[in-house]
């Protein structure tokens, strides 16, 4: 099928959110994959927003989705609410190099946003 991902809507969302307004500031220190959480986060540092309400209407239409892309959309889903660093980068973190970075953007790397989520069906 050629229909957009579910996650790949939401990072196109994110993105343009965040390259609109801001300079993309984990990428000066850390690799980046792509994830929901990467430009969640990369948001949250450069706006310093901490709050976020995510509205996911018609959400039933998830469950017309291959079934990897209903996994990968769980998977980063989860990464968003339930950690505040996910395993990808804490990999990286020998990379944060003490001297390179300011504090105030260690506690907001590992600051974890406070997020609420709507399911329209």
């Amino acid at each position: 099928e050629g229909r957009t991902s579910p996650i790949e809507v939401i990072r196109t969302k994110i993105a343009e959110k965040t390259h609109e307004h801001s300079p993309l500031v984990l990428e000066k220190y850390l690799a980046t994959d792509n994830s929901f959480w990467h430009l969640l986060k990369n948001y949250q540092i450069s706006h310093e927003a901490n709050e976020f309400i995510f509205f996911f209407d018609q959400f039933e239409e998830l469950f017309t989705y291959p079934h990897e892309q209903i996994l990968e959309f769980k998977q980063q889903l989860a990464d968003v609410l339930y950690t505040s660093v996910p395993d990808f980068y804490r990999s990286q973190e020998d990379l944060l190099d003490e001297d390179a970075i300011s504090e105030e953007f260690r506690l907001n790397f590992y600051q974890k946003p406070e997020i609420k989520i709507v399911f329209a069906i």
